[in-house]
């Protein structure tokens, strides 16, 4: 009975260092293909000079020209946590789609409008916020920023800074 499990157990091992080398070798493949047939349609646009008739007439397929984005969206699902010194707070964020960086705003006041600061820009959707009052409520918000100007503030979220 051992014999046999050893047996089992010797050709479940054989069996996946044979996939993992056809795996590796598939993978060497797909990017060999690839290549090829990238530089095929390079061949392809500049032999036809563009002319979408002839490209598809080769067997290709068009391309979609890139649609301006506009204004951004809002920054979704704000999350405001400790940060790792005393009087600072980590804020994270859903990325925005054609977001160049972000405009971060803080307030300890959120009942007065007028007083919100803008206190960072940043290209990640994460910032720390640091020398803060420590037992002090702040709330935050984002807005990114694209090629078309910068978009709405996201809600606020807040965090008693530590």
């Amino acid at each position: 009975m051992a014999d046999k499990l050893q047996n089992s157990y010797t050709d479940a091992l054989e069996a996946r260092g044979i996939s993992v080398t056809k795996t590796a070798i598939m993978n060497q493949d797909e990017t060999a293909f690839d290549s090829e047939v990238t530089a095929l349609g390079r061949y392809v646009e500049v032999e036809c000079k563009g002319d979408e008739a002839k490209i598809k007439s080769a067997g290709m397929d068009i391309k979609a020209a890139a649609a301006p984005i506009g204004t951004p969206q809002r920054p979704e699902s704000i999350k405001a946590t400790e940060g790792l010194k005393n009087g600072s707070v980590d804020l994270k964020w859903k990325s925005v789609r054609g977001a160049r960086s972000y405009v971060v705003r803080i307030t300890a006041t959120i009942a007065a409008n007028d007083s919100w600061k803008q206190v960072l820009v940043v290209t990640k959707a994460a910032a720390t916020i640091e020398s803060l009052v420590s037992g002090t409520q702040y709330w935050f918000q984002v807005a990114a920023v694209g090629a078309a100007g910068q978009g709405p503030w996201s809600d606020p979220a807040t965090k008693v800074a530590p």
